[in-house]
């Protein structure tokens, strides 16, 4: 899932972004070469503290055009400790100049076919994408896009091993982060699949084939989170330390995010197939009068609940699959926990500023069935 995710950042299709009228120079080559040397530096050294590998073939061109750089980064492969791997060609960018010299926009185009290799370094997986391109504002402070919007189109996911194949007609996303005050950011995040397929069917009828997520935090330490997060890496050589690191980490958190008074909120978020229809609204926010740090709501709306469960007794009366038995018996539980107005059942989760936790107004110790 992390590898499809990257591959959905690194290959989205983005309209283009108001660019500064400036002069296209020797400087702003230099500038642009040194930016992209430092950050696959930087990609390197998280590689290695993992003991894997990061590899190129050739070197960073920038190339001068009227109004614009064109950038070509070398061809890496990236070898994990056990001997996977990614395989990635040269990537295109243009790259146009901004107001501040540290922010470009930039509009990026990934080859395909994605290619990953599995401990023996055979081809394990392969991802062909129809349609794609990248671009946003590249926020030096950040280093990292502060704005973008994006498409991709007709992606699919073969591998050599016994796994289906996976379809997806079309992957939408924005993400836009403004800092209103001195490190406290508001980070708004759309991501829209559609069509998604398994091409398997006895699995694929059960599988979500439309995925909605709109997802924002407002007032968010982001440069001090980066941080802490950057440091759990750093001279770390060993697993141990790595879990205590981890864990350090986990305990600064709240205090972290209430000191700012971060809030996330969760707005028409969907999961959805022919059988069913989830929709999910959040609101939470980081308090330091809590015992476990946060006050908000969660409330989750499953339509279709009986139409699922029905499939699955036919799908098991068929494969006589234990793990569908499993699957009915938490969807009945979960029946238990809702109010429901005929197929349609609704679970709302509260924590108050007690620490309290209710489902559906009664507290949860109340309500367990």
């Amino acid at each position: 899932m992390i590898r499809l995710c990257l591959i959905i950042a690194l290959t989205l299709i983005l309209t283009p972004l108001q660019s500064y009228a400036s002069t296209i120079n020797d400087e702003g080559a230099k500038r642009l070469k040194s930016m992209f040397s430092t950050l696959i530096d930087e990609q390197r050294t998280k590689i290695e503290d993992y003991e894997g590998t990061l590899t190129t073939k050739d070197s960073i061109t920038v190339e001068q055009a009227s109004d614009y750089y064109a950038v070509t980064l070398p061809a890496f492969t990236v070898t994990n400790k056990d001997g996977s791997g990614t395989k990635i060609g040269l990537i295109a960018i243009n790259a146009t100049p901004t107001k501040n010299p540290d922010d470009w926009n930039l509009s990026i185009a990934i080859p395909t076919p994605l290619i990953y290799l599995d401990e023996n370094g055979k081809k394990e997986m392969q991802v062909d994408i129809g349609s794609q391109q990248m671009s946003g504002l590249w926020d030096g402070k950040l280093k990292s896009f502060s704005k973008f919007i994006a498409k991709y189109n007709d992606v699919k996911i073969t591998s050599t091993k016994d796994r289906p194949t996976i379809t997806l007609d079309k992957i939408e996303t924005m993400s836009v982060a403004n800092e209103n005050e001195d490190d406290l950011w508001s980070i708004k995040n759309k991501l829209k699949i559609t069509g998604l397929n398994l091409n398997k069917p006895s699995i694929d009828k059960f599988v979500p084939k439309n995925i909605s997520l709109n997802f924002g935090t407002d007032r968010f330490p982001l440069l001090q989170i980066t941080e802490v997060i950057k440091n759990l890496t750093a001279n770390t050589s060993n697993l141990n330390g790595q879990k205590i690191q981890v864990l350090q980490t986990v305990m600064q958190l709240p205090e972290i995010l209430s000191n700012a008074g971060t809030s996330l909120t969760l707005t028409g978020t969907s999961i959805s197939n022919d059988l069913y229809n989830i929709n999910v609204n959040a609101n939470f926010k980081a308090i330091d009068s809590s015992a476990i740090g946060v006050k908000g709501t969660l409330e989750t709306n499953f339509e279709g609940i009986d139409k699922l469960i029905k499939a699955l007794e036919d799908e098991h009366k068929k494969l006589k699959d234990e793990k569908i038995t499993v699957a009915i018996k938490q969807l009945e539980a979960l029946k238990k926990f809702s109010v429901n107005k005929g197929d349609s059942y609704t679970i709302k989760l509260t924590i108050d500023e007690d620490a309290n936790i209710l489902v559906n107004g009664k507290n949860l110790n109340e309500t367990t069935p």
